[in-house]
């Protein structure tokens, strides 16, 4: 799974059988948070969980700009 733009969730899997693979795209705002409980729930050391690069870029601005504390996630 991945987190390919923004807004757009990506997983890839085989079937059951093993015979084939198939890679499934969702576009929606709700994108990263699927990635974070899916990732957190299912592979809890992905790369982009752990390094925070499933946030947006300006995640830690947007929480200052209206007086939350973000704690370090990069």
């Amino acid at each position: 799974m991945d987190l390919v733009a923004p807004d757009v969730f990506q997983c890839s899997f085989q079937d059951m059988y093993g015979r084939g693979h198939a890679t499934e795209r969702l576009q929606t705002p709700s994108a990263s948070l699927i990635f974070a409980v899916a990732a957190h729930t299912a592979f809890p050391a992905h790369p982009r969980l752990l390094s925070g690069g499933w946030l947006p870029p300006d995640f830690e601005a947007r929480c200052a700009a209206v007086g939350h504390r973000c704690s370090p996630v990069r």
